[in-house]
């Protein structure tokens, strides 16, 4: 994997969290999306391990190369992952998440600060669209459009 900067990846700059999560749905959408489109969601997911070690006693030299090339590669997709993660959240978050060993760890631990919050952003939402009028000079399509996007919250939330 080539971590160089090309003009499709100017187009995948992560968003920052905002403190106190307001925006966690669309940041942990996001996310996900870019990680996936840099192939690293299953690093995110947890879904990939370090290589196994070939056995030392029966182990070439090339089979310990290989096994050495292959580690550094996960070594490098991880930092990369957990780069990508530590320069969008707070830097309350970034300490919370040093320790992280892998991707998968980090994530886990952005995602316990935030989701616990989410059936309160529900009830929150679900306000929010009670209280919606139309006002008797605003376009009835302003308001139409206000609970769509609302109704998008709900939909992401649920996922």
């Amino acid at each position: 994997m080539s971590l160089t900067t090309s003009p499709a990846n100017k187009l995948l700059t992560p968003i920052r969290l905002e403190d106190g999560g307001k925006n966690w749905i669309l940041y942990k959408t996001t996310m996900q999306s870019i990680l996936t489109a840099y192939k690293l969601k299953n690093h995110l997911l947890g879904n990939i391990s370090p290589p196994s070690p070939p056995d030392p006693k029966t182990a070439t030299d090339d089979q310990k190369k290989t096994h050495v090339e292959a580690m550094d590669k996960w070594e490098q997709e991880q930092e990369f992952a957990k780069s990508i993660l530590r320069q969008s959240i707070v830097e309350s978050l970034q300490i919370k998440t040093l320790d992280a060993a892998t991707c998968n760890d980090m994530w886990k631990l952005i995602c316990a600060e935030y989701e616990a919050q989410s059936q309160l952003t529900l009830v929150d939402i679900f306000h929010k669209l009670t209280n919606i009028r139309c006002g008797d000079k605003e376009d009835p399509r302003d308001c139409v459009d206000r609970m769509c996007k609302i109704r998008i919250v709900v939909i992401l939330n649920k996922k």
